[in-house]
């Protein structure tokens, strides 16, 4: 039964707290948001340390406050409910704190209504999600909530595996890397990956440069016995490297064009000693043995993906190969298979060289 017999309702005005005692208190339930809360007013009004202590709203009963500060303050209380309103008791306050009940008024659009409903009950919402519900009443809510439950199941987890693209090189032990032939395959244009560079890969990438000044045009730049991609003699003036001699790479690669690639020294320190090159090959240079014909760059089919992180040197095959070569490469890349390269069709090779784009 309640205790207290005199109603105690939230002010009328608008965001202006009124302070009420501490001790046995009866409130009104508030068609508005009415928040009771512990504050200290300074001289001038202002309140500071505010603390909710319980709140009502649409005419609802008052219910506790989310929060440490009520969880302490009103444990082991429960608030009573009655036909004149919701009575409580209000601990004393050791400081110089306060107990103040404000009123506050809020509305919202009826697409953020919408978009509040399908936020809650979706993994996420578009304009046209917003659209089709239109108003939302108890009945609009209701038949949206009936069409989902009648809808055919679908996996959220196999929507997303079928659609990352991760940086994978080769097989790991939770998954596996694509068919470069295959939708949404990714591709760049820097030579060296991180992947590559990892110390946890089964064989140390070995790292060679291979050059005749009486015969070559070109440097071969060579990993694990592989063509990578080939550059001037003069990339190399000023370095340590020598040519035609193997190095261990000893670090991750920067992941774009110009970043370092580090290689284990003679005096087995490891250092930043090569930009990573741009794969390109030339009418006079080696050439690598697999090579698929991609699509024009931008063409919807292939673009460019990670701009900014990539400095535009990563891209995103869209709809998948149709290539004679593709039956050639193995379906799941392993780490030591030979890399797999790809044209775009500005020409032949050419004394300038063409754009050659590696897979992942």
């Amino acid at each position: 039964m309640p205790t207290v017999s005199t109603v105690t309702s939230c002010p009328n005005e608008l965001f202006t707290p009124v302070e009420i005692p501490s001790g046995p208190v009866m409130l009104a339930r508030s068609s508005l948001l009415c928040i009771l809360t512990k504050a200290i007013r300074d001289p001038n009004g202002i309140l500071s340390g505010i603390a909710p202590v319980a709140l009502s709203y649409d005419g609802g009963v008052w219910e506790k406050a989310a929060g440490e500060f009520a969880f302490k303050l009103l444990n082991g209380q429960e608030i009573g409910d009655y036909s004149t309103g919701s009575q409580l008791t209000l601990p004393n306050l050791n400081d110089t704190s306060k107990y103040y009940l404000t009123s506050y008024s809020h509305t919202i659009s009826e697409a953020d209504k919408v978009a509040r409903l399908l936020e809650t009950a979706t993994f996420g919402t578009t304009a046209q999600d917003i659209a089709s519900v239109g108003t939302l009443t108890a009945a609009s809510a209701k038949q949206w909530i009936i069409k989902q439950m009648n809808m055919n199941l679908t996996s959220h987890r196999e929507y997303f595996r079928k659609r990352t693209n991760p940086r994978l090189t080769n097989p790991v032990g939770i998954a596996r890397s694509g068919h470069p032939c295959d939708p949404v395959s990714r591709w760049r244009r820097y030579a060296f990956s991180k992947k590559e560079g990892e110390n946890g890969v089964i064989t140390v990438p070995r790292f060679i440069a291979k050059y005749d000044n009486l015969t070559d045009t070109f440097v071969t730049i060579m990993m694990n016995g592989f063509v990578r991609t080939v550059v001037k003699p003069m990339a190399f003036v000023g370095s340590k490297l020598e040519f035609n001699k193997e190095y261990l790479m000893c670090s991750r690669p920067e992941e774009y064009a110009g970043g370092w690639i580090a290689l284990r020294m003679g005096d087995n320190t490891c250092q930043n000693m090569l930009p990573n090159p741009i794969v390109a090959f030339y009418n006079t240079s080696a050439h690598p043995n697999i090579v698929l014909s991609l699509p024009n760059l931008n063409s919807g089919s292939f673009e460019p993906i990670n701009d900014v992180i990539s400095r535009g040197g990563e891209f995103i095959l869209r709809g998948g190969l149709v290539d004679p070569v593709c039956s050639q490469i193995n379906d799941v890349v392993e780490e030591n298979d030979e890399p797999v390269f790809g044209r775009l069709p500005d020409g032949k090779f050419r004394s300038s060289s063409s754009l050659f784009i590696e897979s992942f």
